[in-house]
């Protein structure tokens, strides 16, 4: 009797250990799969997080209307090489939403002082930002709504901005529709330089070469 009472003791002994180790092995075991469950998961917020801050605003494909006035202001298909590009087509969206709305005090804040305006097909120079402001608001003022020759729309097509440095290039085709007895459509390259100054993009030079089209 005493022999079955130890035989038992030393069985219900090597099954608690058993069981001790089993627990223990099954723990080991878990644990570096929930630790790399975790670290997958901390891995892949970071690859987010990274492809949100190195990925430039979404523009879109289509026409944007930039603004509502009798004027139609429309920027097709913006391009933005990086974030940075992105913030200078914002502005140039802003400049020309600000231009067709008369909002001169706009305007003039993307204006650098010495900024240099140059129209290839006229051989025309204007040279600093009140010369600049002057002229713009004479062209207003022959297109505007009622005059002989109102300007019925401006279109920026597929801008494309490119940074160095402190300095970005925006490059795009315009395209601007008077009406009128006459009415006329004009096409033009335009290059428009930005130099950063503080945080934010002044408009240094840009230039134009406008040719009438056909309707």
């Amino acid at each position: 009797m005493k022999n079955l009472q130890l035989l038992f003791m030393a069985l219900t002994l090597q099954a608690n250990l058993g069981v001790t180790a089993c627990l223990a092995d099954t723990a080991a075991t878990s644990a570096p799969a929930t630790k790399t469950a975790t670290q997958t998961s901390s891995a892949t917020a970071n690859e987010t997080t990274e492809e949100e801050v190195q990925q430039p605003k979404n523009y879109g494909h289509g026409s944007t209307l930039l603004s509502s006035s009798q004027c139609k202001i429309h920027c097709t298909a913006p391009h933005a090489a990086c974030s940075e590009s992105a913030e200078v087509l914002n502005i140039v969206q802003d400049y020309y939403k600000s231009l067709s709305e008369h909002d001169f005090n706009a305007i003039s804040k993307h204006i650098d002082e010495h900024c240099t305006k140059y129209d290839q097909s006229t051989g025309k120079l204007i040279v600093g930002r009140e010369a600049i402001l002057e002229d713009i608001k004479t062209q207003v003022e022959k297109s505007a709504p009622g005059s002989k020759r109102p300007l019925l729309s401006y279109t920026i097509d597929r801008p494309y901005a490119h940074v160095t440095g402190d300095n970005a290039v925006v490059t795009f085709t315009a395209f601007k529709e008077f009406g009128g007895d006459h009415p006329q459509k004009y096409e033009s390259r335009c290059t428009d330089i930005f130099k950063r100054e503080g945080n934010s993009w002044m408009k240094i030079s840009y230039s134009s070469n406008w040719k009438e089209i056909s309707l």
